[in-house]
């Protein structure tokens, strides 16, 4: 069984609404503040901005 590909427009749909997904989701975690004392918190919101 193979699996038809959408067409064109619709992929191009798709893609736009993931990548809009992720720069909102990037621009939350940039807006978080630094943790003077908290490495680990910072470093755990630098992976998840890294990760999308």
């Amino acid at each position: 069984m193979f699996i038809e590909n959408p067409p064109l427009e619709k992929n191009t749909l798709v893609l736009k609404s993931r990548l809009s997904e992720s720069m909102n989701f990037i621009n939350m975690f940039d807006q978080a503040s630094v943790h003077r004392t908290g490495l680990g918190v910072d470093l755990a919101v630098e992976h998840k901005i890294a990760m999308c």
